[in-house]
This record gives structure tokens, C-alpha cells and sequence, in this order.
């Protein structure tokens, strides 16, 4: 979801991941008309509301629209922006007592979660190669920790510059002990190759920078976000004007640590005749050792939560997709979406989940090896960034031959 769209598609079996090639359409209108037939937010979101992060909409009018492309007039623009922030405002102040907070619009395509270096703050932008280092090194220490505590034995080494060292992590501190109901977000010590573990480490910190405290931090995120300002405009286009039957809306989701702290465990489901027939990893390229070792656990995991919880509600809906999020001891849906081609189909291509058959077992596809040459993928402010985070490692760490790194 991070990944450049042009090279999503290009990483194929062929030594670098075992993945198929990844298809996806850009245009989002057919989506748009088929979320009218109430398979939107405010149709699932009720139905799921215990089992789901806690949601607020706001929908938009047209100035609002026309603000986010920057269509508006001038003397337009900061009343337009005044009222967004305070509509987002009210949301965190109001529904979600303060809390922080994950601005997103209705608007599914498939790289929905793609975003740029200017929509993350400049304290991240300036700062991400110490911060992963950080991470990195952490993570080390954590997988080392908990190897040599089932030995009976710890040594604490630190080999990465005193900046990076310095820099606040958000590992959870009872990630040492067996508190969680799930062995899948425990520490494990494994080997992957450095570039993975820097992925990890990026996409970590990345995530964790998309919460916001305030309106205006929202409304900054949205207007910065090529992904969102790609699809609108589309669909401006494509109307000439916009389409009052076709509401926008603004998601507002109270944010969750664990979003940043598990991100390999967000996974994508299609459902056909009321049965979760496919299940992927949303990160493409992103190999998550705790996921490729437990995957027949979360596999387990979700189809029961799927039959408990969703099944049932839903049985008028012949086919749709639904995104989870599995967290040490709970599993939230974090969209409904039509079961549609304009949607990303993952680690599956649309061919491939079309050819599904009524007595095929669950089928779920995670990366089960790392790629070698996964920074590539990034966008180019990214992937230099990354690069240099590597080679940082590979000068201060004691890494063995091979670029191998003990990590969670």
C-alpha cells in the first residue's frame, strides 16, 4: 500500500517474492456507484459497531470538495477550511473525547492506504532514517532479549550512533512477556535480510504518523494525499460537476497504538455465497516473519470471527470484501467494500478470485519470503531515505555476512 502503483504489479515469483503479479484498475467511478448501493460506512458500520475501531462520517458538500482540489476561490478558501476543521474537531472532541485520530474519505480504489512525503509531518520527513534506525536497533534487542531469557542469559548491546539511540520508540515494553492471548505479536527471534527489517521499520513509523490531534492536522493530511486528490478529481472529471447522489465522505477513526505497532495484521478477505473463500496480507511486498509462522493460527482466527460476527448480518449481500485488523486479542473490520475489480485484489489477481470455487478451502496469501530488493518499491524521497538507513546498519551493527539481522 506504500509502494509506488507502477511497481506494485511488477513483483512477481521470479526470485524477488512470491507473489503473483498484482492487477488493479485506476478508475474508481463503478465503485463509487456500486458504495451508493448501500454497502457504505453508514450501511455496515452500524451492524459492526462492536467489532469495529470507532468510527465517525462527515459528509461533504461541494464546496467542501471543490476546497480539498483547490478549486476554490480565495476569499472561499479559509471559510471552507475553517469549516472542515471544526466539523473534525467536534468529532474528536465530542465523540471521541479527545482522543487522536485517522482521517480517511470514502473513496476506495486500489491504493486507497497510498501516500506521499508531503502528507506526513516535516518532524517525520526530516527524521525517518533516524527513527527506523531506532526501530531497527530496538527491535534487535527485543528478539536478542527474548532469545537469551528462554536460555537464561542477557547481554545488552547498543552499536548504532548516539542520535538514532536517542530516539523515542513505541514497542511496546510487555512485548518480553507472555501477556498476549496471541503468539503471533509476541517477540520472535528471526533472520530476514536488513533491507526487510527496514521496511518494517518505515512502515511502522509511517503509520504511526498518520493520527492527528486537531482539524486543521486532518484537513492538512487529506489535501496532501496524492491518492485522495487522484480519485477526486476523477470523478470530478469524469461528471463535469459533483454528483449529489454520491455522497463523500470524511472517516474519522479514534486511533489505535497497535494500528503502527502490527501492521503486517492488516488483512483483506472476499466473501462469495455468505463464505470467506480468499484472505490476504494488504502489504504486498512486506514480509512479517510473526505473520508467515502463524499463519494457519490468524487463518483460524478470522474465519471464526468472520462466521461469529459477520456471516449473518450480512447474508443479502451475494459478494463483498472486508478488511480486518488482528490485533494480540481482538480482531476489528475496518471497511466493507463491493466486490468489485476497481478494489485491490492483493496478493490475488481478480482472474484468480474469480475462478474460486464452492468447495475450495479458505485460500490466504501472505509474502511468505522477503524480497531482496523491496526499498526499490518506494517512492523516490522514500526509497533514497531507506537506502542510506541501510547502509547506516550495515556500518554500526555487527551484522554476519549476508545482511541477516535478528528481529521481532
Amino acid at each position: 500500500d506504500i509502494l509506488k502503483p507502477n511497481k506494485m504489479a511488477s513483483m512477481v515469483e521470479a526470485g524477488e517474492a512470491k507473489v503473483e503479479i498484482i492487477e488493479a484498475s485506476s478508475n474508481p467511478i463503478i465503485l463509487r456507484h456500486k458504495i451508493k448501493e448501500d454497502i457504505g460506512y453508514k450501511y455496515w458500520y452500524p451492524k459492526l459497531r462492536e467489532n469495529s475501531a470507532e468510527t465517525e462520517v462527515i459528509e461533504l458538500n461541494s464546496n467542501q470538495l471543490d476546497f480539498l482540489l483547490g478549486k476554490e476561490t480565495e476569499e472561499k478558501k479559509d471559510t471552507n477550511l475553517q469549516e472542515l476543521s471544526d466539523a473534525i474537531d467536534r468529532v474528536i472532541k465530542d465523540r471521541f473525547e479527545g482522543a487522536d485520530v485517522i482521517v480517511k474519505l470514502n473513496v476506495a480504489g486500489p491504493y486507497e492506504d497510498f501516500f506521499s512525503s508531503e502528507q506526513v509531518s516535516p518532524e517525520l520527513r526530516d527524521n525517518i532514517r533516524i527513527q527506523v534506525l531506532s526501530q531497527v536497533e530496538l527491535e534487535r534487542q527485543l528478539g536478542r532479549a527474548a532469545d537469551c531469557s528462554r536460555k537464561g542469559t542477557f547481554r545488552r548491546r547498543m552499536t548504532l550512533p548516539q542520535e538514532a539511540r536517542e530516539q523515542p520508540n513505541h514497542v511496546p515494553r510487555s512485548a518480553l512477556k507472555e501477556e498476549s492471548s496471541s503468539d503471533a505479536h509476541n517477540v520472535q527471534s528471526v533472520n530476514e535480510p536488513l533491507e526487510n527489517a527496514v521496511l518494517r521499520a518505515f512502515n511502522c513509523k509511517l503509520i504511526e504518523s498518520l493520527h492527528v490531534s486537531s482539524g486543521k492536522l486532518a484537513v492538512n493530511q487529506l489535501m496532501n494525499s496524492p491518492n485522495i486528490q487522484f480519485h477526486l478529481k476523477q470523478i470530478y472529471d469524469v461528471n463535469g460537476s459533483w454528483d449529489a447522489s454520491l455522497p463523500i465522505y470524511v472517516v474519522v477513526r479514534k486511533w489505535n497504538k497497535d494500528f503502527a505497532r502490527y501492521p503486517g495484521m492488516r488483512l483483506r478477505g472476499f466473501v462469495t455465497d455468505n463464505t470467506l473463500r480468499a484472505l490476504t496480507q494488504k502489504d504486498t511486498l512486506v514480509y512479517y516473519p510473526n505473520l508467515a509462522n502463524h499463519q494457519s493460527r490468524i487463518q483460524e482466527r478470522i474465519n471464526s470471527f468472520y462466521v461469529t460476527y459477520i456471516a449473518e448480518k450480512f447474508k443479502d449481500l451475494k459478494k463483498y470484501i472486508v478488511d480486518f485488523f488482528v490485533g494480540p486479542d481482538y480482531i476489528l473490520v475496518t471497511n466493507l467494500l463491493p466486490y468489485d475489480r476497481t478494489v485491490g485484489a492483493c496478493l490475488f489477481t481478480w482472474p484468480c478470485l474469480d475462478s474460486l470455487r464452492e468447495e475450495d478451502t479458505l485460500n490466504f496469501r501472505i509474502v511468505c519470503d522477503p524480497c531482496l530488493n523491496c526499498l526499490t518499491s518506494l517512492p523516490s524521497f522514500w526509497e533514497k531515505e531507506m537506502l542510506l538507513a541501510v547502509v547506516d546498519l550495515q556500518k554500526h551493527s555487527q551484522l554476519p555476512a549476508g545482511r541477516t539481522c535478528s528481529l521481532v
